[in-house]
């Protein structure tokens, strides 16, 4: 079986990582082709560790681009692939056009993030996705979104969680209660809403001083963010690290992992943290409430509220080593049992040849 993944581009970012992870655990017998709309990078040299074909078309991907679709027939065409498996607003719109027009046999769309679209964007996407055989969507809150935006039917849809390789990490476990390491993982965009982060936790340095925040992540923001950690003259107790090809080094040193993210399909680095086995505070908005159970292996806020991000970073310091610990080992178990990159795997090729 012949797959081509479209994508937007293939840099750094959770999006990214996640081909990566697909690739690396990919079956024996099936070809995988990656293709991203636009530049490559982190990711693309990452599949080509792994013998995967990689095509960068380098082309402005913003919709619409008949241009974009032409070029993609084309390809499609030439590869003669049998399944096109497309991820993402850009890839979603160019390719199931492209594929629909090539005749390719088997077409997969694949909506990863929380939609929040426009009348003219559903209109757009319900269009798309009557292209295509199935609608994946990567968590069940995701699902219930794009049914609820009446993008495409619930009978047309599968849910398909994000896989994750389990590794068994060794962490040296922390030897004072407090003060606490947070970290967040991510790519530095508006939407990931760190600019009210670094100011919630610029108060909450008043009743944990000493307390550390690490962002690891690049991204447009990353100049307005530092120009507010030195605006607030805590430079000291936030840093502001830049991407990391192994961002697990972080999260191994640290003791709370924290995403207020406005929007999230199903976070890759929420669950690369539980994998580590550290409590995480993330957004109760999203698939972030399919990983974290409140008070259970994490706490769960709303990102428009100062306040609760700030009660919930209180919790989190005033816990105790054993009680964080057992909030890592729930997650850990959660990853194990149902995120493994074999029943990403399985739930796809079901999709595929059915």
């Amino acid at each position: 079986m012949k797959i081509i993944r479209v994508c937007t581009i293939l840099d750094f970012g959770g999006v990214e990582k996640r081909l990566v992870n697909i690739a690396q655990s990919c079956p024996s017998g099936i070809e995988t082709i990656f293709i991203a709309l636009g530049t490559g990078g982190w990711a693309a040299n990452e599949l080509q560790k792994y013998s995967k074909e990689v095509i960068c078309l380098e082309s402005d991907y913003r919709i619409p681009n008949l241009n974009l679709i032409f070029k993609l027939v084309k390809i499609f065409k030439f590869l003669k692939p049998d399944v096109v498996h497309t991820s993402g607003a850009e890839a979603n719109f160019h390719a199931q056009i492209a594929a629909f027009i090539a005749s390719v046999p088997k077409r997969v769309s694949e909506e990863i993030g929380f939609p929040n679209h426009s009348r003219t964007s559903r209109y757009i996407f319900g269009n798309v996705y009557k292209l295509s055989h199935k609608v994946v969507c990567i968590s069940k809150a995701v699902a219930d979104k794009v049914v609820q935006l009446g993008e495409a039917k619930k009978e047309n849809i599968e849910v398909v969680y994000n896989p994750i390789a389990y590794n068994i990490y060794e962490r040296q476990i922390t030897k004072t209660e407090s003060p606490l390491r947070f970290v967040t993982v991510c790519r530095l965009t508006e939407i990931k809403n760190l600019a009210r982060l670094i100011r919630v936790f610029h108060r909450f340095l008043d009743v944990s001083p000493g307390s550390v925040l690490q962002i690891v992540g690049d991204g447009p923001e990353k100049e307005i963010l530092q120009k507010l950690v030195n605006d607030l003259s805590i430079d000291n107790s936030v840093w502001l690290e830049g991407f990391s090809q192994n961002p697990a080094n972080f999260l191994l040193e640290a003791d709370v992992f924290v995403l207020p993210s406005y929007s999230e399909g199903l976070g890759n680095a929420i669950m690369e943290a539980m994998l580590v086995g550290i409590p995480c505070i993330v957004s109760n908005i999203g698939g972030g409430r399919e990983l974290i159970e409140d008070e259970i292996n994490g706490w769960l806020i709303n990102p428009y509220n100062d306040e609760e991000i700030f009660q919930k970073l209180v919790a989190a310091s005033t816990t105790t080593i054993a009680q964080r610990e057992s909030m890592g080992l729930i997650s850990r178990k959660l990853i194990k049992d149902k995120f493994s990159s074999e029943n990403h795997w399985k739930s796809l090729i079901n999709i595929y040849r059915n």
